[in-house]
C-alpha cells in the first residue's frame, strides 16, 4: 500500500509548494517530463514590479521537489537539528537551483496530511530546502531544520544568488 501513496505524496508536495509560493507572490512554472529528466520540476520567478509589467523576468530559481513521510525509514531520518534525506540519484545543478523535500506526517494514515473546515485548510507537515552549490551526489543529503521552506525563505533564494548568476 505504501507505494500507492507516492503519487499522492507528489500531489501534496506540489500543493505545499504552490501555497508557499503564492504567499510570497512568486510565479511557479511546472516543468514537463523532458525537463524533469534533468532534475528540474519547477522554475520560480519573481513578479515584476508594476512599472516593469510585460518585460522579461531575469530572476529564476530552479526546484527539484521531493515528497516523503516521517516514517519512511529508507528515505528519511530525523536527527535533533536536521533531517537526512536519501537521494536516489545524482542531481545536476543548473544555475540557481534548490532541492525541496516536503515531509508528510506518516505513511500509515493519509488523513493526518490534510484537514479542512469552513474556516481553514491545513496541509501537514512542512518542507525543507537545500541550496545546490554543486551537483548533489546520490546518497544522504542533510536538511537543517533551520531551512524551513517559508515565503520569506523562497524570496531569499533570489537574494542569495542575484550577483552570482
Amino acid at each position: 500500500m505504501k507505494n500507492d501513496l507516492n503519487p499522492i505524496k507528489t500531489k501534496f508536495s506540489k500543493a505545499y509548494l504552490h501555497a508557499v509560493a503564492a504567499k510570497a507572490n512568486l510565479i511557479l512554472d511546472e516543468k514537463h517530463l523532458d525537463v524533469d529528466s534533468l532534475g528540474i520540476d519547477f522554475s520560480v520567478y519573481k513578479q515584476p514590479p508594476n512599472d516593469l509589467q510585460g518585460q522579461s523576468i531575469s530572476n529564476e530559481v530552479k526546484i527539484q521537489l521531493k515528497g516523503t513521510s516521517v516514517n519512511s525509514k529508507s528515505m528519511l531520518k530525523e536527527n535533533e537539528n536536521s533531517y537526512v534525506y536519501s537521494l536516489d540519484k545524482k542531481l545536476i545543478r543548473y544555475g540557481n537551483m534548490y532541492l525541496i523535500v516536503v515531509i508528510m506526517p506518516t505513511d500509515t494514515d493519509i488523513e493526518t496530511w490534510f484537514s479542512q473546515n469552513k474556516n481553514e485548510l491545513i496541509i501537514r507537515k512542512c518542507g525543507y530546502y537545500k541550496r545546490m552549490e554543486t551537483d548533489l551526489e546520490r546518497g544522504s543529503i542533510v536538511l537543517p531544520k533551520t531551512s524551513l521552506l517559508t515565503p520569506e525563505s523562497m524570496l531569499n533564494m533570489f537574494e542569495i544568488d542575484k550577483n552570482i548568476f
